[in-house]
C-alpha cells in the first residue's frame, strides 16, 4: 500500500494523525500503520479513502494530490474480475454497447434493485437498453472497487442528460449526477448475482 501517499494528503491537509483517527473512528495507531504501507482490510481502506475525499472537496484540490482512489493507494494489480466489472461499465454504458451484457453475466443471473428480485440476461438487456433510451450524454465512473472472495463491489457517479421518457417521465433534457454502488457476484466468470443500490426516489425528484 502506498502510506507514502496518505501522509502526503494528511500533511497537505494540515491534519495530524490524531486528528484523522478521531474523524475516522480509528486508532492513531492505525494511522500511522496505513502511512507505513499497511497491510489493512478493503474497508478499512475505504474509510480513509472517503474521508481524504471528502476533506479534498471542502478546500479544493488544486494544490493537493487529487488521485486517492483504492488503485491508486493498493500498488496492486487490478484483480481480473474487479476488471471485468470495470469493462462492464464502460463498455454497457459509457460505450453504450448493449450486447456487452452476453459477456459479462451467467444466462440465468439473478438481479435485485428498487425492490425487485428478476431472473435472465435478457433482464439485464432491458435494464441497460432502457438506460441509454432514456439518458443520452451519459458517462459513468468507477470510483473504487473491492473484492472479496467471489463478489466484486463497484462504487460509482453517473453523469447523465435525459433524452428520451425513463420511469414514465417524459424528456426534460436535464443533465443529472447520482451516485450509487452495484455488487456483482461471480461464478467462474461470469456475473451470477448482481444488487444495485442507488436513491431511485433521488433521480426521480431531479427529473420532476
Amino acid at each position: 500500500m502506498d502510506g507514502a501517499r496518505l501522509k502526503a494528503v494528511r500533511l497537505q491537509l494540515g491534519l495530524t494523525q490524531e486528528a484523522v483517527a478521531a474523524a475516522t473512528g480509528y486508532t492513531d495507531r492505525l494511522v500511522r500503520k496505513l502511512e507505513n504501507g499497511g497491510p489493512v482490510n478493503y474497508q478499512t481502506l475505504n474509510d480513509f479513502i472517503s474521508y481524504y475525499r471528502l476533506m479534498l472537496s471542502r478546500v479544493g484540490t488544486s494544490s493537493l494530490e487529487p488521485d486517492i482512489s483504492f488503485q491508486t493507494l493498493s500498488m496492486q494489480p487490478e484483480p481480473e474480475r474487479e476488471t471485468i466489472v470495470r469493462n462492464w461499465f464502460e463498455q454497457a454504458y459509457n460505450q453504450r454497447n448493449v450486447d456487452y451484457v452476453a459477456e459479462v453475466f451467467h444466462p440465468d443471473v439473478s438481479l435485485i434493485a428498487e425492490g425487485q428480485v428478476l431472473q435472465g440476461s435478457e433482464v439485464i438487456t432491458q435494464r441497460v437498453a432502457a438506460v441509454l433510451a432514456g439518458f443520452d450524454p451519459l458517462q459513468i465512473e468507477v470510483e473504487s472497487l473491492f473484492t472479496q472472495e467471489n463478489t466484486v463491489i463497484a462504487y460509482w457517479h453517473v453523469t447523465k442528460t435525459h433524452s428520451g421518457s425513463f420511469f414514465g417521465i417524459p424528456p426534460t433534457g436535464r443533465t443529472i449526477s447520482i451516485r450509487g454502488s452495484s455488487m456483482a457476484a461471480f461464478q467462474g466468470n461470469k456475473i451470477i448475482e448482481v444488487r444495485d443500490h442507488w436513491d431511485v426516489q433521488d433521480l426521480i425528484a431531479k427529473l420532476t
